[in-house]
């Protein structure tokens, strides 16, 4: 039952997110420079995890980035529901 609740919960927060993402925050932090937020992490999976994200964010358009965001939500919502 908790798993069910925080999924739910986190996709609420991943849709409100993807509601208030817009073109000039994404413009600011991803499509200026590409080697936003990276800063070799904790560790070597890390690092190329961060540097696989940045660069899929510095090179998608803004409006597919925020689908992308909703499906994410939209999908944790459904699983919640449904099979947890």
């Amino acid at each position: 039952m908790a798993i069910k609740v925080i999924l739910i919960i986190i996709g609420i927060i991943i849709i409100v997110i993807g509601v208030f993402y817009n073109k000039q925050y994404h413009e600011k932090h991803f499509a200026s420079d590409s080697s936003f937020g990276i800063n070799g992490g904790d560790g070597f999976i890390v690092f190329i995890i961060e540097t696989i994200v940045v660069t899929v964010l510095s090179i998608l358009p803004w409006y597919i980035f925020k689908f992308i965001l909703f499906l994410i939500g939209i999908s944790l919502i459904v699983i919640g529901f449904k099979f947890v």
